[in-house]
């Protein structure tokens, strides 16, 4: 019940690694990758729908190329190239999946408070919204009782409430001892990551569990309340800051700089700024390793 990609090619230009990854028994991984960083493509590889293009994946030890009928009978994936009828109701939709799979018995798993909404739609036409369809692609996803789980982007358009279902079911799922590979752009779905890797470039450029990823921030963060365009104009003129580029302060070196800020805005005209610091969040984690990472884009191909 594990996951392994080894320098896996997910654009036509080949990254000089690729991507090499492990989800092992009873682990979370999630993948953080912005549009057109190749997570598409990944999910569409693992779910053998796309043939390779450099590099390899097995699944529970079967190898994607190969032994693709054995993958797709002890996966499920939740993407929206997940095929549903807008002509056919809820309930149709789902014993259409259910006959394909052979399901004579449903699991537990789908008794689980997330799944409320899709049962009380059952006789209607499928016009739902982002979230339920995410919600009903997991639904279909669940019956034959998957040892591997591949999610792209499964909170997209879900409530708040159903949040709280859906990651109670992700923990229950892998209390099992299954795995589970979330690919998203939300870095908010990380946090309930045993491990997070972040693709940039169709290559991975930091693997690191949501704790460290914020321990290891470099330099102080600052908040600073705007009250006015001009300022952050000046904030942004700032020399010492080490991150230009995004709307965040983060400055190099000691208390210092700090009174070297608070003098620069009172040269600008801005006297009296509160000045506080900030504990980083995962984002800011990301935003960091992101921005800082030598690894190019590639020219994106289909």
């Amino acid at each position: 019940m594990s996951i392994t990609l080894k320098a896996v090619q997910v654009f036509e230009q080949q990254s000089p690694h690729g991507i090499t990854l492990h989800i092992p028994d009873d682990g979370v991984v999630a993948v953080i990758g912005p549009l057109r960083s190749g997570v598409y493509t990944l999910v569409k590889m693992i779910a053998t729908l796309t043939p390779l293009r450099g590099g390899s994946i097995s699944i529970n030890g079967w190898k994607v190329g190969e032994q693709d009928e054995d993958i797709r009978k002890n996966i499920g994936v939740v993407a929206p190239h997940i095929f549903l009828s807008k002509d056919r109701t809820i309930a149709e939709n789902i014993d259409d999946y259910q006959v394909a799979q052979q399901i004579t018995r449903l699991p537990d798993i789908l008794d689980s408070p997330l799944f409320d909404q899709v049962r009380q739609k059952m006789e209607e036409k499928l016009q739902l919204s982002k979230g339920m369809g995410q919600l009903l692609r997991l639904y279909c996803a669940l019956p034959h009782d998957p040892s591997t789980l591949v999610l792209l982007n499964p909170t997209r358009g879900v409530s708040t409430l159903n949040l709280s279902h859906f990651w109670q079911l992700i923990r229950t799922i892998k209390a099992k001892g299954k795995s589970i590979l979330i690919i998203s752009s939300k870095m908010q779905d990380a946090t309930h990551c045993d491990q997070i890797a972040l693709i940039k470039g169709g290559h991975i450029i930091a693997k690191d569990s949501p704790k460290t990823f914020i321990q290891q921030f470099i330099g102080q963060l600052y908040g600073v309340k705007v009250h006015h365009p001009l300022l952050l104009n000046a904030i942004r003129n700032f020399p010492n800051r080490a991150d230009k580029k995004n709307l965040r302060l983060t400055l190099q070196g000691n208390q210092l700089d700090l009174a070297s800020l608070k003098q620069h805005l009172l040269d600008n005209g801005f006297p009296n700024i509160n000045i506080q610091p900030y504990i980083p969040t995962l984002e800011d984690g990301y935003i960091e390793r992101y921005s800082y990472s030598k690894i190019r884009k590639p020219i994106y191909q289909r």
